[in-house]
């Protein structure tokens, strides 16, 4: 019944289209960049796992009808002591296991898939995003050394001032080189998950920011939601299930008294103190899994008030620029520091944008039980 329920709802994971806001991140292509939902039907149709989760599949249905096949040449009087049944109950029990397993192995996979896409696709922004600031402060850099230049020409800068502004450059110049390095190499990893060539920009991946507004009880629903859907907890529990059923066999077939024949205890134990063990990892799976949603809730109310005070930030900047306009005007002061600040502005922004980003990717996570136990 676990079973059925579990296959169930990830059924309706396999169709879940996580939206941020009112965007939905598997949107449609648009000017020939490469989507989401065209990398995620790509990776399904080049991922070796899943082709090797069709063949298992196939493989457990063909144990089944050979199994069924054995049955139609049993006969319970050739069977006296049901060692036959117990084996052929057995053996239907695990091919079960087997197909479920697949499956539920399969969803996952599936479910895998979309967060390592996701990943790829805000790693590859990050760093795009990244560089064009870069491009930005290096451009401003320039202007600033080629006015200090002119300082320096007329005595009223140091050497040392004009040295260190060039270094900063060609730091930064540096480290522009290694963001595209960065790209190609993100651009690489997602070439790995979809197990082709990508040969075309991929479509920014924009998010709206929408808080979560969740209470204690609904972080412990989403805990047991995780623990009813987590592969590892249902691999566990129907690895125990089996253990009971060997048990009952155990006992089933225990050669009848009146046989003579010696009946060890020792066998009985080992299965029991197995059981026990199972357990125990069981117990330790769960807490694991409730540890991981509750991390993933407090990361996502970490950046919702790390957001709170950069807009406060982003404000205070924007008033400050607003006077600083006004000195300018009045012909107080040059242009030169209202361009900093412009650029601090950028920098603020672009943070604030990361910031919604890895939220968002969070709230994919957390709202998935399948992912958020992991």
């Amino acid at each position: 019944m676990k079973t059925k329920k579990i296959l169930s709802f990830l059924l309706i994971l396999s169709t879940f289209i996580f939206t941020a806001g009112t965007v939905d991140i598997f949107a449609e292509e648009e000017n020939n960049l490469l989507t989401i939902e065209e990398a995620y039907n790509l990776a399904k149709k080049n991922n070796p796992e899943l082709r090797k989760l069709d063949n298992q599949n196939r493989r457990a249905n063909e144990s089944s009808r050979s199994l069924e096949y054995d049955l139609g040449f049993y006969l319970p009087e050739d069977d006296p002591f049901g060692f036959k049944s117990a084996s052929f109950m057995a053996q239907s029990k695990q091919i079960r296991f087997q197909k479920d397993q697949v499956e539920v192995q399969k969803m996952v996979t599936l479910e895998n898939i979309k967060l390592q896409i996701l990943s790829a696709f805000n790693n590859i922004d990050k760093a795009i995003n990244e560089k064009e600031i870069l491009i930005l402060k290096i451009s401003r850099m320039r202007e600033k050394l080629n006015l200090e230049k002119i300082k320096n020409n007329l005595g009223v800068s140091s050497q040392f001032d004009l040295i260190t502004m060039q270094n900063e450059l060609s730091n930064s110049e540096k480290n522009l080189e290694k963001l595209n390095k960065s790209i190609e190499s993100y651009y690489l990893e997602l070439e790995k998950v979809l197990n082709t060539k990508v040969d075309r920009p991929i479509e920014s991946n924009k998010v709206s920011f929408e808080k979560l507004n969740e209470s204690e009880t609904d972080v412990t629903k989403q805990e047991s939601l995780a623990l009813s859907n987590n592969i590892l907890v249902w691999g566990k529990e129907q690895e125990i299930d089996f253990k009971e059923f060997e048990l009952e066999l155990f006992i089933l077939t225990l050669p009848p008294i009146n046989t003579g024949e010696s009946i060890s205890s020792e066998p009985y134990n080992i299965k029991k103190i197995d059981q026990s063990l199972l357990s125990n990892e069981l117990s330790t799976l769960r807490n694991d899994v409730r540890e991981s949603v509750r991390t993933k809730y407090d990361n996502i109310k970490t950046l919702e008030k790390n957001r709170e005070i950069l807009i406060n930030s982003i404000r205070i900047l924007e008033e400050e620029i607003k006077m600083m306009k006004v000195r300018e005007s009045a012909g107080l002061i040059t242009q030169e520091p209202i361009k900093d600040m412009n650029l601090q502005l950028v920098e603020l922004k672009n943070t604030l944008e990361e910031i919604e980003r890895q939220h968002g990717f969070l709230i994919y996570v957390y709202s998935n039980p399948v992912l958020s136990g992991m």
